[in-house]
């Protein structure tokens, strides 16, 4: 009777309670990647190759080692992880200077502005086709003497209401180029403050904007007012993004394609190319965490039968499922436009004090964050830049990311599955323990 109880009790565990991480091996990990560190070994630079970066199942991308020959686990921080006042610097607010354009488009603007700094006067008028009434700001950029890495957009929105708005840069006023668009969006979530948003980030990724000028202009929306910006300057070094190409994204229909992401790397952008003939096709990009949960809207743009890519900013946001949704207006996509996923860099800072050869693995959900601080590993952000980087075998070269939902709902229902037949399996046990429980009981009143 006891064996039976015991074992009701740890199938019991096994169904509610998290299984343990068994995260300190390089074999618990779906990666392992060898590293070659630089001569003179101590804290270096690992860019983490594309491999590792699909690989990450962790929340907070906690199911990162480095591994030395003997198994060991090296003292590890991720690069712009930064914390306190440090980062506070890299960040600088912009008051937006409203600019008369009652009538404009993306193409060309009627511009008036006047702006006073330094005892200088800039003044211009520009004329151009316009096609609807739009509002537009300016934000005095010609200062800043950093790379930018982004900007994020302070704006008043009534909720569950979407703006786009045109970010374009000139250094005379004139002439302009247009940088993109972004999409705000207020949700229920969203603080009640009429300036934060939480999708507000837009990324420049290390441009320069020295004796520049950024103007975002948005369609005429009752509610809708954008009245400054925050722009930040990273305190790491700016790397390129990278782009990771899919397969598998659902067409359940000509106006709707249905994708889903598993890795926890972040998104910065999805950029979609048309591939059939489809001409101008408007599309918007929705997300949502669980079947529950309602559609966001996070990005809008144009696709064109130029074989030139839109971009789809996401500033880093990550959900488990997306569509992207064809305007009603045309007669859709002919075939499933192609994906590409494209996530920001992420820089490990490891200190080779072990044996070689080392190993990087990634890839563990059950696996607890151990990073530590820039600071602990490399004293600052600041000599973290300077620091040597470590060289990392690609590893085995892989096709495009399958990002079928079909698969992940798969998944999730064998997993689901296995629970509850070990949950069934328990309460069995459980049954028949009380079972012989009473008839053992019943036994004994007889007798007496």
């Amino acid at each position: 009777m006891k064996r039976l109880l015991v074992l009701a009790a740890l199938l019991a565990a096994a169904c509610t309670s998290k299984p343990s991480a068994g995260a300190d091996v390089p074999e618990a990990y779906a990666v392992q990647l060898a590293v070659t560190p630089a001569p003179d070994g101590g804290a270096q630079r690992i860019a983490l190759p594309p491999a590792a970066l699909v690989a990450l199942r962790g929340a907070s991308w906690g199911d990162m080692r480095v591994f030395d020959h003997r198994g060991r686990s090296m003292a590890i921080a991720l690069e712009g992880e930064l914390t306190g006042a440090e980062s506070a610097p890299s960040f600088l607010e912009i008051v937006a200077t409203p600019i008369k354009a009652a009538e404009a488009n993306l193409g060309g603007n009627q511009v008036s502005v006047r702006i006073e700094q330094g005892g200088q006067a800039v003044g211009v008028e520009a004329g151009g086709v316009s096609t609807a009434p739009s509002e537009a700001v300016l934000l005095d950029t010609r200062s800043i003497d950093r790379p930018v890495d982004a900007i994020f957009i302070r704006a008043t929105l009534p909720k569950y209401v979407a703006a786009t708005v045109a970010i374009e840069v000139s250094s005379d006023l004139k002439e302009w180029d247009q940088l993109g668009e972004k999409v705000l969006y207020r949700t229920a979530d969203d603080p009640d403050l009429p300036d934060v948003l939480a999708n507000s980030r837009f990324a420049l990724h290390g441009a320069d904007l020295r004796g520049r000028y950024l103007k975002l202009s948005w369609s005429s929306t009752p509610g809708v007012e954008v009245t400054g910006a925050a722009v930040a300057m990273p305190t790491v070094r700016v790397q390129p993004r990278i782009a990771l190409p899919t397969k598998g994204a659902a067409l359940p229909s000509p106006h709707e394609l249905a994708f889903a992401v598993r890795f926890s790397t972040r998104l910065a952008a999805i950029r979609v190319t048309e591939t059939g003939p489809d001409g101008p096709v408007p599309v918007t990009l929705y997300g949502r965490d669980g079947p529950d949960r309602p559609w966001s809207v996070l990005a809008e743009g144009v696709l064109r039968q130029d074989g030139k890519p839109v971009e789809l900013e996401l500033s880093g946001t990550k959900f488990d499922s997306y569509k992207l949704v064809a305007d009603s207006r045309t007669a859709g996509f002919s075939g499933a436009p192609r994906l590409d996923l494209v996530v920001e860099p992420l820089t490990l800072l490891a200190v080779f004090n072990g044996q070689a050869p080392y190993r990087l693995a990634a890839g563990n959900p059950l696996a607890q964050n151990q990073r530590l601080s820039v600071q602990d590993v490399a004293g600052s952000a600041e000599k973290a830049v300077s620091l040597p980087t470590a060289s990392v075998d690609p590893g085995t070269a892989r096709g495009p990311i399958d990002v079928d939902p079909a698969v992940g709902q798969a998944a999730r229902s064998s997993r689901q599955l296995v629970l509850w037949l070990a949950l069934l399996a328990g309460t069995a046990v459980l049954a028949f323990a009380v079972w012989r429980l009473m008839r053992g009981s019943g036994t004994v009143t007889r007798k007496s």
